[in-house]
């Protein structure tokens, strides 16, 4: 997966092993938030999860989503801050990091949006629940 910085251009690409969950970014890259390049500039609402697959399956349903390569850095907080977007709905993946991502989000972006968190469940992300299951959840 290409991943772009906020004008598009391409600053490294990120790897998904299709024997397992195992992703992959080149050593020493400070990862930028993943898709934010392509979030339309009158957004109001943008859901954050854990991983890239996660984000474009939301988009498939008709969300703006965008994935943090993991659980989120100070960069990406300091660019989800710079967005001005004014609501944030948090869907990390249901273990216990998580729920670590979910509160540190939480609170380090509660000054600049609202914040919604959807609870995954127990052991699940997007990408392992049904359209229907995610629906009632949202």
């Amino acid at each position: 997966f290409p991943v772009r910085d906020l004008q598009g251009r391409t600053l490294f690409i990120y790897r998904r092993s299709i024997e397992g969950k195992l992703f992959n970014a080149p050593e020493g890259v400070e990862k930028p938030v993943y898709g934010l390049d392509r979030v339309p500039a009158d957004c109001k609402s943008l859901i954050l999860c854990e991983s890239i697959i996660n984000a474009l399956t939301l988009r498939t349903y008709g969300y703006n989503a965008v994935a943090l390569l993991g659980t989120g850095n100070s960069l990406q907080i300091q660019q989800l801050k710079e967005t001005g977007i004014p609501e944030f709905i948090v869907c990390m993946d249901g273990d216990e990091a998580g729920r670590r991502a979910t509160a540190k989000l939480k609170r380090q972006l509660s000054k600049n949006a609202l914040i919604w968190t959807i609870n995954m469940i127990d052991g699940q992300d997007v990408n392992s629940i049904t359209r229907e299951e995610f629906e009632k959840l949202y």
